[in-house]
């Protein structure tokens, strides 16, 4: 495509060339930015508060208070160490992503501690702030070292 129309431009036909170089450059664009839109449509929103309706009115709670809750509720388990905690709004609910340090050994399974941790997290956030949307937890284990 840029040969042809550089090829245009060497004929002496500029206008030509430069039309076609012009769209090309336009829907380059236009293809990034149908890109960037769909990707943030998909991934949701990050939130910084989360809305809590009670039978007295509403709540909001912010992302530093999760994240606190989820660090105390974290501290229970002596093989993961938090490094973040992000909070993303989707159309069913909340979408909580906590990154973590996991401490691997052959005694432990990594899949049934996070399923723990998973568990304990909903149960927490349920109890203590009274959240009854449904909150999808991910955890990402960023690092791995031994004990």
């Amino acid at each position: 495509m840029w040969q042809w129309c550089c090829n245009l431009l060497e004929a002496g036909d500029f206008n030509g060339g430069f039309l076609w170089g012009a769209l090309t450059l336009a829907g380059a664009f236009l293809l990034c930015w149908i890109i960037d839109a769909t990707v943030r449509l998909l991934r949701g929103r990050r939130c910084r508060s989360i809305t809590v309706t009670g039978t007295n009115g509403t709540l909001e709670v912010t992302a530093g208070a999760v994240a606190s809750i989820v660090g105390i509720i974290g501290g229970e388990f002596d093989s993961l160490s938090l490094r973040h905690v992000k909070i993303y709004r989707t159309r069913a609910g909340y979408r909580l992503l906590v990154g973590c340090a996991c401490q691997i050994s052959l005694e432990t399974s990594l899949a049934g501690v996070a399923e723990q941790f998973r568990a304990r997290i909903q149960a927490g956030l349920a109890d203590t702030l009274g959240i009854t949307e449904p909150v999808a937890v991910k955890i990402v284990c960023l690092t791995a070292k031994r004990p």
